[in-house]
């Protein structure tokens, strides 16, 4: 008789050991969501990746100072020009698996040997949406024209524009292991570089 009450329970843990139950285990700790949290960004020059400046011509302004004092003008460039920034990734999930306000410097110029200069004064958000916005406090956008009384004046501003397609390696850290993953993608963007004024 004691025999017989052993089987069922020998049974029992022979049916819960198998195959079957144990690739419902696993797929159950699959579905816990990962999210990952940001640690750094590194930009490279890769083969195919873009630094390249131009100009671009404004209106031009004109000043009358008909007064008997000298009198100051301040050109403020980035009221011309919006700047603008995205991101993509070879892994484009990762945007939704990363807090929605995670904001990341950008390049800003290429020295040699090919060693890439982040701007800590533009900060942009990582995201694959198109952004794009006014950098007034960018130290190359404005310039003062002194204007001499009883004066008229003409001033031809010139834009000078960079326009970046870059790599980058992004390290997030998994919130539930702590296991770091490396991200790639390009960063691709547009910045007021400078600007040049002609004063007729």
């Amino acid at each position: 008789m004691k025999t017989y009450h052993l089987i069922p329970v020998i049974l029992s843990l022979l049916i819960s050991c198998t195959p079957d139950n144990l690739v419902e285990n696993e797929k159950t700790e699959e579905k816990i969501p990962k999210t990952y949290m940001y640690e750094k960004i590194q930009y490279v020059y890769d083969e195919g990746d873009i630094i390249k400046e131009y100009r671009k011509e404004r209106p031009l302004i004109e000043f009358n100072n008909n007064t008997s004092v000298t009198q100051k003008y301040i050109y403020d460039a980035s009221r011309n020009m919006q700047e603008c920034s995205f991101f993509t990734s070879d892994e484009p999930y990762i945007f939704s698996l990363l807090p929605d306000s995670i904001m990341v410097n950008i390049p800003s110029y290429l020295s040699e040997p090919d060693a890439i200069n982040i701007d800590d004064k533009r900060d942009w958000l990582f995201s694959s949406d198109s952004q794009t916005q006014i950098q007034s406090s960018a130290p190359v956008s404005k310039s003062e024209v002194t204007i001499p009384p009883q004066t008229r004046i003409f001033i031809y501003p010139t834009l000078i524009i960079k326009e970046f397609s870059l790599s980058y390696i992004l390290t997030v850290r998994e919130t539930h292991t702590g296991n770091i993953k490396l991200v790639r993608g390009k960063w691709k963007g547009a910045l007021l570089a400078g600007h040049e004024l002609e004063i007729k």
